[in-house]
């Protein structure tokens, strides 16, 4: 069984593999090969946000989440994990926004139903 070396999938199967194991600069590093490989790649692009999300880096973050729910509007957990990054900026009314995408798209998504859930109330 052979496995193309220019597979943006392979790298992105890697970069899952990579931040399972704790490894996310490997993890970071296998994302970023499979979005070069395939600009339009959706899901690399979002797991590429999510990872940098993961370690702190809000604004590289964001913006790939933001281009992986262009490249793929169906991508509901971009839109959750766009509701996150502004949840630790503060944003709440952003955070609602990206959650009702999320539900739109999903409406049994039960990460983004709590989370709307435990917002406070609009007024």
């Amino acid at each position: 069984l052979g496995v193309n070396p220019q597979s943006a999938r392979t790298y992105n199967n890697l970069g899952d593999v990579y931040g399972r194991e704790g490894d996310t600069k490997r993890s970071i590093e296998a994302f970023r090969i499979a979005t070069e490989i395939d600009p339009n790649y959706a899901d690399a692009t979002h797991n590429l946000g999510l990872a940098y999300s993961n370690i702190g880096k809000l604004d590289k973050a964001e913006e790939y989440l933001l281009k992986s729910v262009e490249l793929n509007p169906r991508i509901f957990q971009g839109y959750y994990n766009l509701a996150v990054i502004e949840y630790r900026k503060g944003n709440i009314e952003k955070v609602r926004e990206y959650l009702e995408k999320a539900l739109a798209i999903n409406p049994d998504y039960e990460y983004a139903k709590r989370a709307l859930e435990s917002l406070p109330s609009e007024e």
